[in-house]
């Protein structure tokens, strides 16, 4: 753990002087933008002196409690200066006030875990060091060894059994702050060098002196191994509750509140394990018994008691609650919200158990606590008799109770309580009380009766937890011994009590003192430091006015008890006369004045003296110990078995029981006659504990209370201030400030100042640490006196010295600058060690005033500076010194640092271009030279390419006019079958539908015939052609029949044209609508002849990298890893997977339909297509059977029906494709499949009705649709099965929407489209999205118009205005 520990501080030093590095480049970066020369000067004497205060600066300012407190500089937005405290003030900044400010040390703005490292070594360092730590949680403090410990008053998870294992084992120091480190620090120094150790715990009350002994009690059982045969650890903590319940009360500060001084000693094994315990205590505040102040309360017993009785044993002690009994009213406060009385009883009765204390005893106890509260409530009245006061005892159940509790006859009790006897010369004489007198003698025997049976607690607990070694004189055992005592006490009234608490207080102080000396002495020996120069001063004239000198005022207080006419005034004047002469003693102002004073080691206490005798004697009288003795209970003879010894009792036999007891292992007091006052017998227990505290080896908490309101997050800044003088935190700063208190080891001085190590003088290869800090030290501090060698450690004196090399560091730019209040002083370079007054200050102060005028007068002489410096305190140790080299020496390797790191920087950015410059170089030959081979190859794969698409377009032109006559001739023998009723309506409905879409006028019927008539024979043509072409190429024909429609003119190929079609990769006939109104003319593809595929370049615009690419919805979506891309094969199953058989039968249909469509497989062969082609006509014309939509893709007819009554059937227009008549039944239809409905040559129209009809019919199968589109249309080599693909897409486009789930997929996917595609596909989509599906299948209008991506224009207004309508229109309007 302690090398784990070392590496960590290792690289936190190493992470620490690259971050110092780093910090002076950037304030190099900074001091380089300034341009003036006068400053660069400047700033290098700025790198040893600082100057006046600058913004956001932290400064010392005089506050109301008597010492300065923090404040920061502002500067408001309308540039004044501000001073703004810890408290949030804000005070006005003169020049006069910044003249004044002394500038804080850096290690006081954001606080130190060990305020030794304090730089302000002043009050107002500590306290706010103390301040800053409490704001930020942080309650515990070191002050080297002592730990300082701020009552949080909230309950923090500090204090579990992981922070046991987390400082088990660890060095004071190694981790922060805690008690636990000391706890551990005094288990590891017994354990490892067996001594036995202590640890004084002090402080105010509700400071939390007593929760800090739990604590480091609850720490020790925790580490001390497996427990003891009798559970030992388990007996100690249980005596805690029953102490505090007896010893313990409410008061004004802290609602458990120890009235009792209490040493608690453990003893462990050489194996560390708790072996027992002993408790003493010391000075317990009997007078609470009866008189409580207001607000407070008796000790916790009595509550308990009356809380946790069940009511039969409350009905057998005649008891009631708290406020019938007068010694629990007179404080008048009966409850505490901190504690739970009847929960509390509970628990001391569990630890009475286990502590062994018997049913009888807890009865007895109860018996005289009860006792106690009924004698409080027996009142007394007045007499006289024979001319002298006399009393008797009120008659009351209360005083019958108390004797019988007692077991003593009333009127024994009675004549005790009303009469004193004394011995005379012959015989004894018996005097009656007063009633004052007598409520006197009944609260001495109340309390006399509580603090004895408080002392036999303890000891009942001592035959427990600790038994005698008996082999021998010595204990086997080592100890740890912890202190809860009282701390100083100056209250507005102070009485004996307080006297004999500072006095113990004074004891320790000097105890404190001595051994933190002692602990700087053995430092300075083990490391061989000579200190004979060192002097110190401690408290020992106050302890001689006290206890020391004949005459002093112990003793004086002693002497007047003994005398039976002593008085408080009598003993006052006696102190007065013997000490008014001594500064340590305040005499009375005036002989009416009844108290006095004692300059103690934290300041002036008066005391008043009204009370002092009577509270010394603490007599017992004859009459009360002989009523005792006459008594039948157990515990009332037991407890006073020292007054009841040697078989009787004598009148001068007034001694008390002495604090230590008889088996105590520590040095015994000498065999003298006992003390029988309780100064004496205070004395003699102190001295007796100071004995054993110094043969152990102490540590030190002070505890300090942050406010009196016992409130969280609120610090008191005197109250804490008056802490920290009582406890004698300065004392630790001055001693360790009389010798060398900079120390450092060998290695961390050297880590430190390693840069300013010259080389030459000394190689720090070779030489080893010590000798490197000794070059070190001889470079840069002057005088041997100002540091030391050790064998370790090196040693610097912390004195107010400056260098003569500093100054004379200076040139005289600088210098004049410095003395002239030169105010251009830069922040960036400050080092915050060593400050100086305003600059114009230094000048006035050094040459009186004329030097800040002339600024050519001769600079004052280096002594001269140096003496200022000192004397205004600018300076502050030799560290500084060594901080404000080692800073100009980091200064100047940062610049050199910085000039390397940026020419490397430099260089490798040059390196960086030159090496980009020759990749480009090389790279653009190489990709010139491959162009100029490229454009060789592409001239001659176009020569190439244009003779075969002129070859091409030859035959295809060829086979078109064969496949025209061929249809002609087949439409014309087939046309002369045809009943003349049907070629009647046929002309009818076509002539019909002419009349709609070209919204032309009844005076051109026979106009309209004619152009009718020339259309039909052109379709026929194109219709003979195609079936030609397509018998030729794929042995299948196209059935549809052309619309209905005018054909204005019929584009010939000219030999001037032949050049412009060579270059068209798919040949197509194209024909001129002609609309009225308008001259010009609407083309549209028809149909495309069959040619070989033409393989091309792959046209792939699906990015494979996009989020929404077909490529990654592929591998989201498609079923058995189904390829995204082109192929010509049909499917096994669908891409998409389907809940509904149907579902994915159609989608294997409609896969075959697309391929069939896009041209990527053949269309079936017929064995006799003229026969066919007859047989269909013949067959369709009559019944229209081949005709019904049904018959192609399974739509159901009511649908239909019901869709075209909404729609309104009489504003639509004949569609090219017949229906069905209403009576045609359903039976024959097939709905999923390739029967012989769709094993034929099928006209592009007809697969698309089949392709648009199941998405009509079959909403869950439409992503699937657009899917196989989009995946024959990756990839495709062949351009015109690609256009054929875009033409489909654009067409569903606009029939049917996607859904949401590959809309996003389907938008990316079309907008790459090529040829103009791209966008026209995209607006669709637009449109499909925000209008919704259509109802109508496309016509052929649609299908011609989508190839050629225009929009058709055609006549619909009654004025003859030609209107451009989109898909849906013609639709519902043209089909």
């Amino acid at each position: 753990m302690a090398k784990s520990v070392q590496s960590q501080r290792a690289i936190k030093s190493a992470v620490g002087e690259i971050w110092f590095l780093l910090l002076h480049i950037e304030r190099l970066k900074k001091t380089s933008e300034k341009n003036t020369d006068s400053s660069a000067g400047w700033k290098i004497g700025h790198c040893a002196l600082s100057t006046a205060v600058i913004s956001g600066e932290w400064v010392w300012v005089d506050s109301d409690i008597g010492v300065p407190i923090g404040a920061r500089v502002k500067v408001s937005p309308s540039g004044q200066r501000l001073l703004v405290d810890d408290e949030g003030n804000e005070q006005i900044l003169s020049p006069e006030r910044e003249a004044s400010l002394k500038i804080m040390h850096p290690t006081s703005v954001e606080g130190v875990g060990d305020m030794i490292k304090l730089g302000d070594m002043t009050d107002a360092g500590l306290l706010r060091n103390l301040l800053l730590r409490h704001r930020q949680g942080i309650f515990y403090t070191y002050t080297g060894s002592v730990l300082v410990a701020v009552n949080p008053y909230q309950d923090f998870p500090i204090y579990s059994a992981e922070q046991v294992k987390l400082y088990h084992g660890q060095k004071l120091g190694e981790l922060p702050p805690h008690i636990f480190a000391i706890a551990e620090s005094c288990y590891f120094n017994m354990t490892r060098h067996l001594r036995n150790q202590c640890c004084i715990i002090s402080g105010e009350s509700g400071a939390g002196k007593t929760e800090s002994t739990k604590l480091i009690l609850q720490y020790l059982a925790a580490v001390s191994g497996e427990l003891s045969e009798q559970s030992i650890e388990q007996q100690i903590l249980e005596s805690n509750p029953i102490l505090e319940a007896f010893g313990n009360a409410k008061t004004i500060h802290n609602d458990n509140s120890s009235r009792f001084g209490k040493y608690l000693e453990i003893f462990f094994s050489e194996d560390g394990v708790i072996k027992g315990a002993r408790v003493e205590q010391y000075l317990l505040e009997k007078s609470r018994v009866c008189h409580q102040a207001r607000g407070e309360r008796n000790y916790h017993i009595f509550y308990c008691l009356l809380t946790g009785l069940t009511a039969e044993e409350k009905k057998t002690l005649k008891l009631g609650v708290a406020k019938e009994y007068k010694f629990l009213n007179k404080g008048d406060c009966f409850t505490c919200a901190s504690r739970d009385e009847a929960n509390d009883y509970s628990r001391i009765h569990s630890a009475m158990k286990i502590l062994t204390f018997s049913k009888n005893q807890f009865e007895e106890i109860h018996k005289l606590l009860a006792a106690i509260l009924h004698l409080g409530n027996v009142g007394f009245e007045g007499a006289t008799q024979n001319n002298l006061e006399t009393s008797d005892v009120t008659k009351s159940e209360n005083f019958s109770v108390a004797a019988s509790l007692l077991e003593v006859q009333p009127s024994s009790l009675a004549e005790s309580l009303t009469h004193r006897s004394f011995m005379t010369n012959r015989e004894r004489v018996t005097k009656p009380l007063s009633s004052e007198q007598a409520e006197h003698c009944r609260d001495a025997f109340v309390k006399a009766i509580y603090n004895k049976m408080f002392i036999w607690i303890v000891e009942k607990i001592n035959s427990v937890t600790y038994k005698k070694s008996t082999s021998g004189a010595d204990s086997p055992y080592h100890s740890i011994g912890l202190l809860d005592i009282f701390g100083f006490e100056n209250f507005k009234t102070n009485s004996f009590e307080q006297l004999c608490i500072n006095f113990a207080n004074e004891k320790l102080q000097q105890f404190f003192v001595a051994h933190i000396f002692k602990l700087e002495q053995e430092e300075y020996l083990k490391e061989d430091i000579v200190w004979n120069k060192m002097k110190f001063s401690d408290n020992q004239n106050i302890l001689d006015l006290l206890v020391g000198k004949p005459c002093n005022l112990l003793a004086l207080i002693d002497e007047e008890s003994n005398f039976p006419k002593g008085s408080d005034s009598t003993m006052l004047n006696k102190m007065n006369q013997q000490h008014k002469g001594n500064k340590t003693y305040v005499a009375t102002k005036s002989e009416y004045d009844t108290n006095f004073g004692i300059q103690h080691f934290a300041g002036v206490v008066y005391y008043e003296s009204e009370g002092f005798l009577e509270k010394n004697r603490d007599a017992v009288s004859f009459d009360i110990i002989k009523t005792v003795e006459m008594s039948t209970n157990k515990l009332l003879h037991k407890i006073f078995a020292t007054e009841l010894s040697n078989n009787g009792v004598k009148t001068t036999n007034n001694k008390r029981v002495v604090i230590t007891p008889g088996n105590s292992v520590r040095t015994q007091p000498d065999k003298r006659k006992q003390v029988p006052t309780l100064s004496g017998q205070f004395r003699q227990s102190l001295d007796s504990l100071m004995k054993a505290l110094s043969a152990c080896q102490p540590f030190f908490i002070r505890c300090f209370k942050p406010n009196n309101s016992k409130k969280s997050k609120m610090f008191d800044r005197e109250l804490c201030m008056r802490q920290l003088r009582y406890s004698g935190m300065k004392d630790t700063i001055r001693i360790r400030n009389l010798g060398y208190p900079i120390r450092h080891t060998f290695e961390e001085f050297v880590k430190r100042y390693r840069v300013l190590l010259k080389t030459a003088a000394c190689d720090p290869k070779n030489e080893t640490a010590a000798a490197r800090c000794e070059a070190i030290c001889k470079a840069v501090i002057v005088g041997e006196d100002k540091w030391k060698l050790g064998r370790t450690k090196i040693f610097l004196k912390k004195t107010e010295n400056l260098t003569h090399k500093m100054l004379t560091g200076l040139d005289t730019h600088v210098a004049t600058g410095l003395l002239h209040g030169l105010e251009q002083w830069d922040p960036v370079l400050w080092v915050p060690f060593i400050y100086l007054p305003p600059p114009s200050t230094l000048a006035r102060d050094l040459n009186n005033g004329p030097l800040a005028n002339d600024v050519s007068a001769p600079l004052p002489p280096l002594h001269q500076v140096e003496s200022y410096l000192i004397n205004k305190d600018v300076l502050d140790a030799d560290d500084a010194i060594l901080e404000r080299l080692r800073e100009q020496e980091l200064s100047r390797i940062a610049l050199i640092i910085q000039r390397v790191m940026l020419g490397q920087k430099d260089r490798k950015s040059f390196l960086k271009k030159r090496r980009a410059a020759v990749v480009l170089q090389k790279r653009w030959r190489a990709y010139r030279e491959e162009k100029e081979k490229r454009v060789r190859g592409f001239q001659k794969r176009k020569s190439w390419k244009q003779k075969r698409e002129a070859v091409i377009l030859l035959q295809a032109q060829t086979r078109k006019l064969l496949a025209r006559r061929t249809v002609q001739k087949m439409r014309d023998d087939a046309s002369s079958r045809l009943e003349k009723e049907n070629l009647d309506q046929l002309a009818i409905a076509l002539q019909q539908g002419l009349e709609d879409l070209a919204s032309a006028t009844r005076s051109a019927d026979e106009e309209l015939e004619q152009e009718l008539k020339s259309e039909s024979e052109s379709e026929s043509a194109t219709e003979t052609e195609s079936v030609t072409e397509q018998g030729s190429e794929a042995n299948s024909y196209d059935l549809q029949p052309a619309p209905a429609v005018e054909v204005v003119q019929q584009k010939t190929f000219e030999s001037d044209e032949f050049e412009k079609w060579r270059t068209i990769q798919e040949p197509v006939e194209e024909t001129s609508f002609k609309t009225p109104g308008s001259d010009s003319k609407s083309t549209a593809p028809l149909s495309a002849p069959a040619t070989p595929p033409v393989e091309e370049e792959d046209d792939d615009f699906d990015d494979e990298s996009d989020e929404f690419s077909l490529f990654r919805f592929s591998i989201l979506h498609f079923q058995s890893n189904i390829s995204h891309t082109h192929i010509n094969q049909r499917l096994k199953q669908p891409l998409l997977p389907h809940d509904d058989e149907g579902d994915a039968l159609a989608c294997l249909t409609v896969w075959w339909i697309i391929l069939r469509f896009m041209g990527d497989i053949p269309e079936p062969k017929s064995q006799d297509a003229t026969s066919q082609v007859s047989s269909t006509l013949m067959d369709r014309l009559p019944q229209r059977q081949g005709r019904r939509l049904s018959s192609l893709v399974g739509l159901d007819q009511k649908i239909l029906r019901k869709n075209k009554k909404k729609l309104g059937a009489a504003s639509r227009r004949a569609s090219t494709i017949l229906e069905e008549p209403e009576n045609v039944t359903e039976d024959g239809d097939i709905l999923i499949g390739e029967g012989p409905t769709l094993d034929r040559p099928l006209s592009p129209l007809e697969k698309l009705h089949i392709i648009v009809g199941y998405a009509l019919t079959r909403r869950d199968i439409r992503d699937e649709i657009y899917c196989q589109i989009c995946k024959q249309l990756v990839l495709n080599n062949n351009r015109k099965s690609r256009m054929l693909g875009w033409t489909l897409l654009s067409i569903c486009l606009g029939i049917f929407p996607p859904t949401d789930l590959f809309v996003k997929f389907l938008k990316k996917f079309v907008s790459r489209g090529p040829d103009g595609y791209g966008a026209y596909c995209t607006e669709r989509l637009h449109r499909i999205l925000a209008n919704g599906e259509r109802k109508e299948l496309p016509c052929l209008i649609e299908l011609q118009v989508a190839k050629s991506k225009e929009a058709l224009r055609c006549v619909c207004d009654s004025n003859g205005r030609p209107q451009y309508q989109c898909s849906y229109g013609i639709s519902l309007h043209l089909c």
